[in-house]
């Protein structure tokens, strides 16, 4: 599991529409377009959809006019098909904002996943601050759309604590940083909480 709590600042891409699930709900649907940093420099534009129920709209029903820049709060989703990453948004919230607000996407991080194979070790980094560099990840979907998504994480300690072994089951909270690197949308975090975790038996596996 993979989610994110999220402020998007962009601008409106396609009119606000209202369309109709396979269970039958109706939900309001825009697609933003906004800015993730590039690890060689600069800035990538990326798309996000966004959806809201239509009985508790927040907002989003009345983004229709293209080329609005607006911002948006609400739960990140990522999905993967093949290698690449796309996002998409529950919003909670949504509203016009002044052109002069820089476009971008802020907020935290939640994952229960697994930690790769390769052990964490503590360095130390400016000022002498000792940090660790680690990888997780989490399978996301069902069945055969059952997809696994990585995540790099930072966190400034000064030990590995020793449920970090290969393969640990691990539920992390931090800050979310994205950015592409060689036209691939990556997800890193700054760990703010970690801790080992149980998986039940009705969870699918990682």
């Amino acid at each position: 599991m993979i989610k994110a709590e999220v402020s998007v600042v962009g601008t409106v891409m396609q009119a606000v529409q209202l369309k109709q699930s396979q269970q039958g709900s109706r939900f309001y649907s825009v697609t933003i377009e906004t800015e993730v940093a590039q690890k060689e420099g600069g800035v990538r534009k990326v798309l996000i959809g966004v959806t809201a129920p239509m009985e508790s709209p927040v907002g989003v029903e009345r983004l229709v006019n293209v080329g609005q820049r607006v911002t948006l709060s609400g739960t990140l989703h990522f999905r993967k098909v093949q290698e690449n990453l796309y996002m998409n948004m529950s919003a909670k919230a949504a509203a016009p904002v002044e052109e002069t607000i820089p476009l971008g996407v802020s907020g935290t991080l939640e994952m229960l996943g697994k930690l790769g194979s390769k052990m964490p070790e503590v360095r130390e980094g400016k000022n002498n601050k000792p940090f660790m560099n680690f990888s997780a990840f989490s399978g996301e979907g069902e069945g055969e759309a059952r997809t696994y998504i990585w995540v790099r994480f930072v966190r400034f300690a000064s030990e590995v604590e020793p449920f970090f072994v290969p393969k640990a089951l691990l539920s992390i909270k931090g800050t979310l940083e994205l950015q592409y690197f060689k036209d691939s949308l990556s997800i890193s975090c700054r760990v703010s909480e970690v801790a080992p975790y149980q998986k039940t038996e009705k969870e699918a596996p990682f």
